[in-house]
């Protein structure tokens, strides 16, 4: 995965994904959407060619959009894992 920042304010930002499959963006979307202080979060999949997404999340300013796009992250992380263990437990 590459990533890029395109536009960065406290409550915005744009971010340039290149070498990922949308679904996993898609989640992301998700878990940053569910996070107190989000307006919105979303992706548009630039070209189906070339493989870039665009991510764009806006807050109303606290938390930061960067702090919600990595508390986002982190919270689907602890998803994986915990879908990983019940797996294992099987």
């Amino acid at each position: 995965m590459k990533m890029r920042i395109v536009q960065e304010r406290d409550d915005f930002i744009e971010l340039l994904i290149q070498e990922e499959d949308a679904s996993i963006i898609d989640s992301l979307s998700e878990y940053i959407n569910r996070i107190d202080g989000v307006e919105y979060a979303g992706y548009r999949i630039d070209h189906p060619l070339t493989g870039d997404i665009t991510l764009t999340v806006k807050t109303r300013g606290k938390p930061t959009a960067r702090k919600a796009v990595l508390e986002a992250l982190k919270n689907l992380r602890d998803f994986v894992v915990s879908i990983q263990e019940e797996v294992q437990k099987l």
